[in-house]
């Protein structure tokens, strides 16, 4: 919304023509705009409504008063003259008038007979079609609309006009009660829950929830709007890097009387899809794991978290802004913040003198804090989606940022340059100051984002492993029947770990001793009769048997797993191996001297050169709980791998590390694996044994090493790839 702002006496858009015999003109005001009273701050004021192109301005009374006298046949004297009977201290001078009529021409509300308004509005509309137009080639950020769907919503308004009732909001708030109760009541399932969110198998039923809540977001908008008397010109999709967006317009709220409508309005979207994520709280809650519970918590996050974030975000047009504006009565504070940027640049950049609304104290520093912070959100939004198009789409990312960046910095530029070469009337830039300072600043710039040493450390997640340790395997298969040790647990050598039992080997022990007994019984037949060959085969039968049974008793004997030396137990879920069958060469468990520890450190390929460099240096190692402390980097295994170092490094087990499925073998029955995004190292850092005893084996933590030797900007721009590479690329967490 632009407006002239009545209550100051200034206009917001300066107009660029100048009015010859002001006194003498005669302005007529189209007869299809809207006025509408309204206030604001305590101060009146009246919304004008051009319906021909869906823009809103505003007016203070005096300038309403003025304007409303310009009929096509009074002179603005004559008005002037005739405001002066009305509202003899009103303080609106001829100069003042003079803007007004300029400002009324320019946004084509008035005409005069040399303006022939037919042939204006014609160019007028020529323009708003070709901002439009301009706007579709945006590869990143475009709208396609529809339809006008103001008939199906005055259908569907009586039907869900009671969902904005005073006593649907007293249930909305419990609604929020208990489903943010019901979240905090299961935190740990909760955040479990999440880890599984941006997994491969979950993308369509997230963007499914996504499109459906932001349809009835949107509906939600043209309901409430048309519940107040408002009209929905159109509706359609918005594309954000090709991501499908629903979106309606519902302008006309402006000209509603009170602010709080306005409001309803504008928190209508948020309000209907905190509603639902209270209502998927409650049944997520109430319901085991499963597709249901998986929706339930999709629908939770979609329609409570990026709700907040994005919608809720003032410094993006959405409705967060236009709910802070209308709570605040700073209807204009966009085009006012963005017109303070401007005068600071044209005053300081090019030299340009200029004058400012006379803002009141408090309203002029709301708008300066918004002015910049909006332009430095912009700036990023628009580097980040850049990032993530050339990241995402490869090849024909760069084609999108290169046409991004034409509609976003090469138009303005163009323009830019025209007026700093060509100037306007009564504005002539000082090429020489600009030239001065944008040189000093792009210097500056290539200075510190070129040259100057990354002040951040480069860091390798961390987790503490006993070195060396001694797997335990079965050594005989058997069902693992008793457990003597838990895990932690301090062992002496030959300490009893584990029984295992197997009835089969019980049995075959038994049998082989029979056999044994018969021989030797047949034996001694064979020898009575005097029969030497049958008694020597014999024999060699019971020595086969006897080698069997000393085998099989050696089995059963190692039925009974002891400790090889002394150490710890180390077996995450040890319990759970009680009933569970073993085969020969399975891991039982581990055993490790607490003394004797080192970090495994995972590394990045980005980090390789950096890590390498300072093999046999010191790094730093944080772990929580611990004091950080210098540890010496002992090696790094130059071999990358897929396969994760331990599986608390991953965000499958609380980790950093993002993981995706692995392809898996044939077969079905075995567990599924998974591997890194991109292959990783591995390094390995040394512990003193004071300090070995002091950490656990499986604690997490990092090792970082601050090398001085990226740029600023280069390092920014490697994190940042890195960031959106392995946030957008489907993984498992």
């Amino acid at each position: 919304m632009v407006s002239y702002d009545g209550a100051r006496g200034r206009m917001t858009d300066q107009p660029n023509n100048s009015v010859r015999e002001v006194g003498s003109t005669r302005l007529a005001l189209r007869g299809d705009l809207v006025f509408t009273p309204q206030t604001s701050g305590g101060q009146s004021y009246y919304m004008v409504e051009d319906p021909l192109n869906s823009r809103f301005f505003r007016l203070g009374q005096t300038e309403y008063t003025f304007v409303a006298l310009l009929d096509g046949q009074t002179s603005i004297q004559e008005a002037l003259s005739h405001l002066s009977s009305v509202m003899p201290h009103h303080m609106l001078t001829e100069q003042d008038a003079a803007g007004l009529c300029h400002w009324l021409v320019e946004s084509d509300l008035a005409h005069t007979k040399q303006s022939a308004q037919a042939s204006r509005l014609a160019r007028s509309a020529d323009r708003v079609e070709q901002r439009k137009a301009l706007a579709r080639f945006n590869p990143l950020v475009f709208r396609l609309p529809l339809f006008g769907p103001d008939q199906v919503f005055a259908r569907i308004t009586g039907w869900l006009s009671w969902l904005f009732s005073a006593l649907a909001l007293v249930a909305w708030l419990l609604l929020l009660i208990v489903g943010s109760y019901a979240i905090f009541s299961d935190w740990d399932r909760f955040m479990a829950s999440s880890r599984g969110i941006f997994s491969a198998d979950n993308w369509v039923w997230l963007a499914a929830c996504w499109l459906v809540l932001k349809i009835v977001h949107e509906t939600s908008h043209g309901v409430v709007c048309k519940r107040y008397g408002g009209t929905v010109r159109e509706m359609g999709i918005m594309f954000i890097l090709f991501a499908p967006l629903a979106y309606v317009d519902v302008t006309s709220s402006w000209r509603f009387r009170t602010r709080f409508q306005r409001i309803h309005v504008a928190a209508a979207g948020m309000y209907v899809e905190l509603a639902i994520a209270g209502i998927a709280a409650i049944v997520w809650s109430n319901v085991d794991a499963g597709w249901l519970s998986n929706m339930c918590f999709n629908t939770i996050v979609m329609a409570s978290v990026t709700t907040v974030v994005f919608n809720a975000n003032p410094l993006m047009k959405f409705d967060g802004y236009y709910i802070l504006s209308d709570a605040i009565a700073m209807p204009n504070l966009y085009v006012n913040g963005q017109q303070y940027v401007s005068y600071w640049a044209r005053r300081y950049l090019l030299g340009v003198p200029g004058m400012l609304p006379a803002w009141s104290r408090g309203h002029g520093t709301i708008i300066r804090i918004y002015g910049w912070s909006s332009l430095a959100w912009r700036t990023l939004t628009c580097v980040t989606m850049t990032l993530a198009a050339v990241t995402l789409f490869h090849g024909a990312g760069v084609v999108l940022a290169v046409l991004a960046g034409t509609m976003w910095i090469g138009i303005p530029a163009a323009k830019f340059a025209k007026y700093l070469v060509m100037g306007k009337a009564g504005q002539q830039p000082q090429r020489l100051r600009f030239l001065l300072l944008s040189g000093s600043m792009v210097a500056v710039c290539i200075g510190v984002f070129g040259y100057i040493p990354w002040p951040g450390a480069r860091v390798a997640p961390a987790i503490v492993e006993f070195s060396p340790h001694t797997n335990i395997r079965a050594a005989s298969p058997g069902f693992v029947r008793e457990l003597h040790v838990q895990s932690g647990e301090e062992v002496e050598e030959g300490q009893l770990l584990v029984t295992l039992e197997n009835l089969e080997l019980v049995r075959d022990v038994a049998d082989l001793e029979l056999q044994i007994n018969q021989s030797e019984l047949r034996g001694r037949l064979h020898e009575q009769k005097w029969e030497q060959a049958a008694q020597q085969a014999e024999e060699k039968k019971r020595e086969s048997f006897q080698k069997q049974l000393n085998e099989r008793l050696a089995q059963v004997e190692k039925l009974e797993v002891r400790a090889p030396h002394a150490g710890t137990v180390i077996r995450r879920d040890l319990a759970l191996l009680l009933g569970t069958y073993l085969s020969e060469g399975d891991d039982i468990l581990s055993l490790g001297d607490q003394a004797k520890k080192e970090l495994w450190l995972s590394i990045s390929q980005d980090d390789l050169d950096v890590f390498t460099q300072r093999v046999g240096q010191q790094i730093r190692i944080d772990i929580p709980r611990h004091s950080p402390w210098q540890a010496r980097l002992e090696k790094v295994i130059p071999r990358a791998t897929s396969e994760p170092t331990h599986p608390a490094l991953t965000t499958m087990n609380g980790g950093s590390l993002a993981v995706k499925p692995a392809g898996n073998d044939s077969d079905d029955s075995a567990p599924e694996k998974y591997e890194f995004l991109t292959p990783r190292f591995t390094a390995i850092v040394a512990l003193e044994p004071f300090k070995s005893n002091e950490l656990y084996a499986g604690e997490v933590g990092r090792g970082s090493y601050r090398p001085c030797t990226d740029s600023i900007g280069r390092h920014l721009y490697s994190s940042l790839s890195r960031w959106i590479r392995e946030r957008l690329t489907p993984q498992a967490y």
